[in-house]
This record gives structure tokens, C-alpha cells and sequence, in this order.
């Protein structure tokens, strides 16, 4: 505005230096581009007069600022005591226009009339301004061509029409009342008040701008701002999505405050946050000091715990921070991050950062316990942890820009460790070292579907990287659980895992499968986690038939002996997709050779179906397998075994019985028929 300010005095000075010179119409028409350039020259754009006529002591000036912005100005002057009593009158019917003379881009109308009186050294404009349909009167000073002071009253301005005016979101109606009486001085002083009645959120424009779903919400809005000694802020916000208390001094740029935060709509802070929260909070608290080094201390009862924190503000910059949170709930911090609440419980948090702004460094500290949520577990996966209780520790070491973190997780019969987790904030990037240990793997029943028992552990490190949209995940580990070596790989979403001289019996025995074979074997397996698809495969050469019901059901209906004999060839492939493994195998032991394909096993129904073929001097043999794989020995059908041996034995007998009948030399000469 204060190029206004400049036209008038611009105006004034020419009048007050010119008016012996021209004076008659023809004069008048002479100095109006004279005095049109002169404007011009101190202005950031072009004007032109519309009108211009001057007398020996009165004035009338037209100004077109653009096509819809005009100034009118005409009245009385004395050149010899270099006064003025005129009348003005503004129309900006298109505030865009004025873009250059105001430096902000503006929109929308403002219209203005009143009185100028005074001289070079006192000036006083007062008049009625119609603004955002709402009216209001002012009084504005000007001394030694100075802005002096200023009293406004202004009534019923339409909030959204104030800005759209200020090219901001019309996100809330309402109308709106400013007061003003203003002295400024080198030391300002006055009051302002600012009230905001019958107020409503705009849900359209909430929505459109911010993507925030919110029913139309009424608020009223109270602001005091007091400026003498020291400068008062009261300032109070009553909504149904917030309620918002402020009270602040400062004097001689310190400042003491205290404010007060109900935010009953967390939902309404994405704009602000980048993420969408739910849930409410409360917040209490103060600020205290200079300018360029504040105290601000922070109560809150976000997640139903107690909050307590200190934070140093220097220069406007967070400098540190040094609180706790104790009673934290997890389910309230899950739902308030619109995440499943997979784990119920408590937890605290303590933390000291300092010189944030420089070398960052500090210690935050979590601990807890809890347990998982076997409702949304349930169903989300269709799966229920039996021993699911837990309990929590970490400490976070920051230096420079480096995060370092151990974290222990203990269940009833596990346990995680992750030792020396560095997240290195300037690269985006996580790198540790792991150990776990689950003592009793049936704990795990219901959340996997095989039921496991015995114990396993496995240590080893990961990686985490995020390079712009995309991320890189690496886990590898070692376990010697199962006797040999078991190496796991995991990159995003591809496993490996590679085993050697891995016990045959120990993996049976945790996989609570029946102990039909012993000795070593060599396997490999790829699967991509996110397609459900792999592949297996392993070489058992160097093991054997373990004494068990299949070995006695060869032996009894073969009179073959299987067990203590070491494979030959034991070769077994298979397909995984989904929930469907399709399996063939090979074993030999001497001249005997069992082997299979296309063996179903589904690992949901744990149901199994295929044939065995069994080779031994020129017999062949066909065993069935249709049945669970939790009782294998029943799954197992000797029918093919049985009707052979049974074809066996009758051929035997009958073959005694004619030798018998017929004698040895009679039965050698007719023996090829039979």
C-alpha cells in the first residue's frame, strides 16, 4: 500500500510546485501528460489521468491504474500553508490487476471513499471501505509524509471471499470482524483484535485441496494482539476438529508464552504432516526466552500415555530435545498411523538429541511389552500365535548424521537380536547384524501351518537401501540347527536357502515327520516370495533307510531287506506354487530303485497323492500314497505289494507241489512250463 501513499504525495508535491504556471483549461490540458510522466516515474507501472484540472485553489484528478481500477481525488489546496481538504475515491473492481503496486497477487474488489485533510506535516484520511461484503470505517495518520497510525473497524467481512481475495484455499465461511488502532511509531504500539463467528469448514474445498473427508465443522475464532511495553497475543480457536488456546508476551524480542492444543481430528494435519494420522491429542505447553534462544516445553496424552518434553529453539532452529513418554499404547499408535493393530501393549520412550542443526547426537531409548493381536492376525491371515506375549528393549546411539541401535525381543521361547543396526540418514540406508534363537519351535503353531517343534537358530546380517522411489532389502544368515551348514539369502523378494550335510534326522524330527531316512544330504532352494513360486532340490546319496514301518512293509510282502544301505543315487526335485508342492524323486540302493513322479502334496490340507514305483531283480512293484502327512504310515496302501506276493507265493507252492507230484527228473525235463 504504500505506493498509494507515494501517489498522493506524488500529486500534492506537483499541484504545490506548479499551480502559479497553468491554471486555465488549455494550461490544464498542457500539464496533464507532464504530470501524467511525473506519476509515472515513481510508480512500478503505468497510470494514465483520465481527468485533470487544476484552478488557483482547487484540484480534480481521475487516475486509471488499469481497465476496472480507478482513483478519484478532488477538493481544496493552499499553497502557502500547504494544506489540502479534499475527497477521494478508490474503485479496484479487479484487485489482479494491481499485482505490481501492491507486490502480492491478489484477486477479487476493494472500494473505498473518504475524506484527506491536512498539510506536509499532518495528514488524516478517514473514510467507509466496502471489502469481501463486508463495510467498516478507518482513520489513517500521516505525519511529516510518514505513516503515522491507523484506526479501523471493519465488520462482516465473508471469510472465504477474504481468501479467495489472498489466493489461499476458501476452505472455511464465516464472517469476519477486525479492529485496529495502531501507532506507528519507532516503537509501535495499539491494539488489534480479530473475531471469527459462525464459522464452517468448507468439506468441498477440504476435499479437493487436501484430500481430507470431513462433514462440515462450525468454529469460532477470537484473536487479541496488544503492542506497548511489550507486545500480548490472546489468541483462542474453538472448533469441533480443534480447540486452540495461545497466550504470549515478548519484550525486547523475548518472548514468554504458553499455548494449549485439543486436535480431536488428527485426520485434518495430513496437509501439514505429508501422512494421514487418526485419533486425537492433546497438547500443553510453553516457550520462554530470546528470540534466537527459546525453551519450549511440551506436555501430551497422545496414545493414552504421558508425554513430557524440552525442546531449545536457537536461532528459530530445533537445537535439542530431551523428554520421555511412558505408558505408551501400542494400538492407539497403530490406529492414530491408520496401520493394523497387530500388537497390544504398552511401551516408553526416552530421548536426549542435541545440536541438531550442526553434528546431530544424542540417545533415544524404547522399552515395553506387549503381545500380538491374534484377532486381526486371524483375520488378516487366517493364522493364531499360541504363546503370542512379548516384551521389548532398544537403545539408539546418534552421531553425526549415524543412528546405531540394538534391539532384544523376547517372546516365551524366542528370541531376536539385532546388534549394531546403523542407519546412516544421509544415505537412506540400514545395515545390521542379527541373532535368532526360538528355543521351541511348536510355539510357532498356528502361526505357520506346519507344526514344527525341536529348536533353531540363526544369526547373521541385513541391508536396507532406499534410492529414490525404489528400495533394496538383503537378510543373510547361517544356521547349523540341522547339523551341517543352512544358508539363508533374502533380497527383496527372492529366498535362497542352500544346505549342507544337513541331518536328515534333525530336519525330520523338527518338521514332525516319521524318521525314514539317516545320514546327510545336500539341498537348494529358490522361491520368490511375492509370486508363490520355487523350486527344490536335494541329493540324499549319502545316507539310508532308517528301520521304520515302510522297510517292515517292503520286507514282509517283498523279503527285501533296505535298511543299513547306503543310496547309490537319492535325487529329489520339486516344484513349489503356492500352496501345491509336485515332487519327484529317485533312490537306489544296489539293484533296487524307488521312485515317484508327480507327488502332490498340498501344504494347507498337509494331504498327499502319487504313486511309488519299486524296482528289485525284474519286479516291479506299485505302492499308493493318498492320505495326510501327519499319519504317513496310513497314507501309505501295500495293495499292488500284497496281490503280488500273494501271486508269488501261490506260484511257489504250486511249483513245489507238481515237483513233488512228478518227481525231479519229470519236473527238470517240463520246468519251462511252469
Amino acid at each position: 500500500m504504500r505506493y498509494i501513499l507515494y501517489l498522493f504525495i506524488a500529486i500534492f508535491l506537483i499541484i504545490a510546485s506548479i499551480y502559479t504556471i497553468l491554471f486555465t483549461p488549455l494550461g490544464n490540458k498542457t500539464l496533464q501528460p507532464i504530470a501524467e510522466k511525473q506519476i509515472n516515474a515513481s510508480l512500478p507501472f503505468e497510470i494514465s489521468l483520465e481527468s485533470f484540472r487544476l484552478s488557483l485553489r482547487e484540484f480534480e484528478v481521475t487516475i486509471r491504474l488499469s481497465e476496472e481500477n480507478r482513483l478519484k481525488l478532488e477538493g481544496r489546496y493552499d499553497i502557502f500553508t500547504q494544506s489540502i481538504d479534499g475527497k477521494y475515491v478508490l474503485e479496484f473492481l479487479n484487485l489482479s490487476k494491481l499485482q505490481k503496486l501492491v507486490d502480492y497477487n491478489l484477486s477479487g474488489a476493494l472500494q473505498t471513499k473518504g475524506e484527506i485533510r491536512g498539510d506536509l506535516e499532518f495528514l488524516r484520511l478517514r473514510g467507509l471501505v466496502a471489502l469481501a461484503d463486508g463495510v467498516g470505517d478507518y482513520s489513517i495518520d500521516i505525519k511529516n509524509l510518514q505513516l503515522h497510525s491507523i484506526v479501523a473497524n471493519l465488520n462482516e467481512m465473508d471469510l472465504s471471499q477474504l481468501l479467495k481475495m489472498v489466493n489461499l484455499p476458501q476452505y472455511a465461511n464465516g464472517k469476519v470482524f477486525l479492529q485496529t488502532d495502531v501507532e506507528l511509531l519507532a516503537t509501535p504500539k495499539g491494539n488489534l483484535k480479530l473475531f471469527v463467528k459462525d464459522g464452517v469448514l468448507n468439506e468441498n474445498s477440504l476435499k479437493d485441496e487436501f484430500e481430507i473427508n470431513l462433514h462440515p465443522s462450525q468454529f469460532i475464532a477470537n484473536m487479541q494482539l496488544n503492542i506497548d511495553q511489550s507486545t500480548n497475543i490472546d489468541a483462542v480457536i474453538d472448533s469441533e476438529l480443534a480447540k486452540i488456546k495461545l497466550d504470549a508476551k515478548m519484550v525486547n524480542q523475548k518472548v514468554d508464552a504458553t499455548y494449549s492444543v485439543a486436535i480431536l481430528h488428527l485426520e485434518a494435519l495430513e496437509p501439514l504432516l505429508g501422512k494421514r494420522l487418526s485419533g486425537a491429542v492433546e497438547l500443553r505447553g510453553s516457550a520462554t526466552g530470546h528470540k534466537d534462544n527459546i525453551v519450549s516445553k511440551l506436555v501430551s496424552d497422545f496414545a493414552a500415555g504421558v508425554s513430557e518434553y524440552t525442546a531449545v529453539l536457537k536461532n528459530n532452529k530445533p537445537h535439542k530435545v530431551v523428554g520421555k513418554s511412558e505408558g505408551i499404547e501400542f494400538q492407539k499408535v497403530f490406529y492414530a498411523l491408520g496401520v493394523p493393530q497387530y500388537v497390544q501393549g504398552k511401551f516408553d520412550l526416552e530421548l536426549t538429541l542435541d545440536d541438531l542443526q550442526n553434528h546431530p547426537n544424542g540417545k533415544v531409548t524404547t522399552k515395553g511389552q506387549g503381545a500380538i493381536n491374534n484377532t486381526y492376525l486371524q483375520e488378516s491371515f487366517d493364522r493364531l500365535l499360541w504363546h503370542n506375549s512379548f516384551s521389548f528393549q532398544t537403545d539408539t546411539n546418534l552421531q553425526d548424521s549415524v543412528a546405531t541401535t540394538q534391539i532384544l525381543v523376547d517372546f516365551d521361547k524366542a528370541r531376536l537380536d539385532i546388534q549394531d543396526l546403523i542407519f546412516a540418514l544421509n544415505k537412506n540406508q540400514i545395515v545390521g547384524k542379527y541373532v535368532l534363537n526360538i528355543s521351541d519351535l511348536s510355539q510357532l503353531k498356528g502361526l505357520i501351518e506346519k507344526e514344527l517343534r525341536g529348536e533353531f537358530l540363526l544369526s547373521g546380517g541385513l541391508f536396507y537401501q532406499v534410492e529414490g522411489e525404489e528400495s533394496v532389502l538383503e537378510i543373510d544368515g547361517v544356521s547349523h540347527s540341522l547339523g551341517g551348514e543352512l544358508e539363508v539369502k533374502l533380497k527383496n523378494k527372492d529366498l535362497m536357502l542352500q544346505g549342507d550335510d544337513i541331518l536328515i534326522e534333525k530336519l525330520l524330527h523338527i518338521l514332525k515327520t516319521p524318521i525314514i531316512f539317516a545320514g546327510n544330504m545336500d539341498m537348494i532352494l529358490n522361491y520368490d516370495i511375492e509370486a508363490s513360486f520355487g523350486t527344490l532340490s536335494a541329493d540324499l546319496a549319502r545316507s539310508q533307510f532308517t528301520k521304520s514301518f515302510f522297510t517292515d512293509a517292503i520286507k514282509e510282502y517283498t523279503g527285501i531287506e533296505l535298511t543299513n544301505k547306503e543310496f547309490q543315487k537319492a535325487d529329489v526335485n520339486a516344484k513349489i506354487s503356492g500352496k501345491n508342492i509336485v515332487s519327484d524323486f529317485v533312490f537306489q540302493v544296489d539293484d533296487i530303485v524307488l521312485s515317484s513322479e508327480k507327488l502332490y502334496i498340498n501344504t494347507t490340507t498337509n494331504h498327499i497323492k502319487g504313486n511309488v514305483t519299486f524296482i528289485s531283480k525284474n519286479q516291479r512293484y506299485n505302492i499308493k500314497l493318498n492320505g495326510s502327512l501327519d499319519n504317513l504310515q496310513g497314507a501309505f496302501d501295500y495293495e499292488d505289494l500284497l496281490r503280488q506276493e500273494v501271486q508269488r507265493q501261490i506260484e511257489k507252492k504250486a511249483k513245489e507241489f507238481i515237483k513233488k507230484e512228478l518227481g525231479d527228473d519229470l519236473f527238470q525235463k517240463f520246468r519251462g512250463l511252469f
